[in-house]
């Protein structure tokens, strides 16, 4: 009985294996396939290990990427496209949106046009191409990537892979929709300012905004945002607190408080921002003092750096004593000389 029992495990062995071995590399069922992005020899030297393209494009005017798709257990229609990339309010880079979505979170134009420099597939399609893979099937796609326009910086844009979904997947009236997204980087290797742009957005008297500008041609990460408006009692009204996150070049990212209470009519708030850049030990701080009048409209009015005022007048204060002392000193001299002399 035991020597049936190994020979039925044995002959089914044989016969999942094949299917195994064809799954294998899939991100899992539910998505039933997988997706991958081909290393490119132009990949920056201190990058060679990430899973996306960071390519150092200072002499090369077009590249050709691959990216290698693996189907599961059925035959499915995948939508392959590039995008720019673009920071929403969470500090997260998303890949996914279209061209006219994607102005909503630039502060202007990048230096490179990831919908229309982009071609994808064997007949160099921009924008987006849709591809029908068997059961079980994997196929490279090219993407093609040319540089006529100038480019200053970096650029980053994304290649996303999305599986459609079938009508039979739906579950409780939620149909998922699976696809990943691989950063496409275009590094010309010049050096890049570093600074970022915290204001006012919206001031109402129960919803505030903050807007975050990154006005440069380059890659910021571990980024983060915090601020709170506080009542004369101390009393917290709204409060802001991001985790650190990717700001991607002339980004323009809308930053919501939380408003837990009504700023009140004919009162006084202070607000307190600041945004801190890691990579540069870069902090900035920013006071505002907030009057909501009778008609609820709201007054913003800058608080004076108080320490770097504090720190000139002690730079000051040093300077004159130190000449008050000196003067002392050769007055003291000169009268001993004339006392000697007498």
């Amino acid at each position: 009985m035991k020597k049936i029992v190994l020979l039925i495990l044995g002959c089914a062995m044989l016969v999942l294996a094949p299917k195994a071995e064809a799954e294998e590399g899939l991100d899992n069922q539910a998505m039933d396939f997988s997706a991958q992005a081909i290393p490119s020899e132009a990949q920056k030297q201190n990058r060679k290990d990430l899973s996306y393209w960071w390519l150092d494009i200072s002499d090369e005017k077009e590249f050709v990427l691959y990216i290698e798709i693996t189907n599961g257990k059925v035959e499915n229609t995948f939508d392959i496209s590039a995008n720019q990339a673009i920071t929403n309010e969470n500090l997260v880079i998303d890949y996914s949106l279209e061209n006219r979505e994607s102005q909503e979170y630039l502060y202007r134009a990048p230096s490179f046009d990831f919908y229309k420099n982009v071609k994808i597939g064997e007949e160099g399609t921009r924008g987006k191409i849709k591809v029908t893979l068997a059961p079980y099937e994997r196929r490279r796609i090219p993407i093609t990537i040319s540089l006529s326009q100038e480019l200053s910086g970096q650029a980053i844009g994304g290649i996303n892979v999305s599986r459609h979904t079938k009508e039979a997947e739906r579950t409780g009236g939620i149909l998922n929709v699976y696809n990943r997204a691989f950063a496409l980087v275009l590094d010309t290797g010049e050096v890049q300012a570093s600074s970022l742009k915290l204001s006012l957005g919206k001031l109402e008297v129960a919803a505030q905004t903050l807007q975050l500008i990154n006005p440069n041609h380059r890659i910021l990460s571990g980024i983060s945002v915090d601020a709170v408006i506080t009542a004369d009692s101390g009393e917290k009204v709204s409060e802001l607190k991001t985790r650190q996150g990717v700001i991607v070049p002339q980004a323009k990212i809308t930053l919501p408080l939380n408003n837990e209470k009504r700023l009140e009519r004919g009162e006084e708030y202070k607000l307190s921002m600041r945004v801190k850049i890691p990579e540069e030990e870069k902090e900035q701080r920013i006071e505002y003092t907030l009057i909501v009048d009778n008609e609820d409209n709201i007054t913003a009015e800058p608080v004076h750096d108080q320490p770097q005022i504090t720190k000139i007048f002690v730079i000051a204060a040093s300077i004159f004593f130190i000449i008050s002392l000196f003067s002392f000193a050769v007055f003291k001299g000169r009268k001993k000389q004339t006392d000697n002399s007498m």
